[in-house]
C-alpha cells in the first residue's frame, strides 16, 4: 500500500507538469495521470475500508480505539 501512495504522487507530479505544458498532448497527459490517480485512489480507499481497518479492528482494543477517536476528533477541531 505504501507503494500506491508513491504511485499517486506521481500521477499528482506528472498533472501538475502537464499544466506548464500547451497542446493536446498536455491535455491527454493531464487527464490520463488523473483518470489514473481516480482509479488508484478508489481502490486504495476499498483496501483500507475492506482489509486493513478490519485488521486493525481484530487488535485494537476498545480503549485504545476510544483514545484514538478522541484524538482524531481534536486535531479536525484544530
Amino acid at each position: 500500500m505504501l507503494l500506491e501512495h508513491q504511485l499517486g504522487r506521481g500521477y499528482i507530479r506528472a498533472m501538475e507538469e502537464a499544466l506548464e505544458m500547451e497542446g493536446e498532448e498536455a491535455r491527454r497527459a493531464f487527464i490520463d495521470n488523473a483518470l489514473n490517480h481516480v482509479t488508484l485512489l478508489r481502490e486504495h480507499i476499498f483496501k483500507e475500508d475492506n482489509v486493513l481497518f478490519r485488521m486493525a479492528q481484530a487488535v485494537i482494543s476498545s480503549e485504545d480505539n476510544r483514545k484514538l477517536v478522541e484524538e482524531f476528533e481534536s486535531i479536525e477541531l484544530e
